[in-house]
């Protein structure tokens, strides 16, 4: 799981920057289409977390703790 929101975290900010960046419209637009749906799915992801007895980073209350 934590493999899965690392990289889902990175997805959504190189798709910000795509989306800020570029100089094409194409990679803008497809820049945005991974933010929205990266988002998703770290939402998603969120909500499981914690039914397979897992925290998510903002659920953490000791900073030092990782994602399991």
């Amino acid at each position: 799981m934590r493999k899965a929101a690392k990289g889902g975290m990175m997805e959504v900010a190189m798709g910000r920057l795509a989306a800020q960046s570029a100089q094409s419209d194409d990679v803008k637009s497809f820049g945005k289409r991974m933010v929205t749906d990266h988002s998703k799915a770290n939402d998603e992801l969120k909500s499981i977390a914690p039914k397979k007895g897992r925290q998510t980073a903002e659920q953490r209350t000791d900073p030092k703790m990782e994602l399991r």
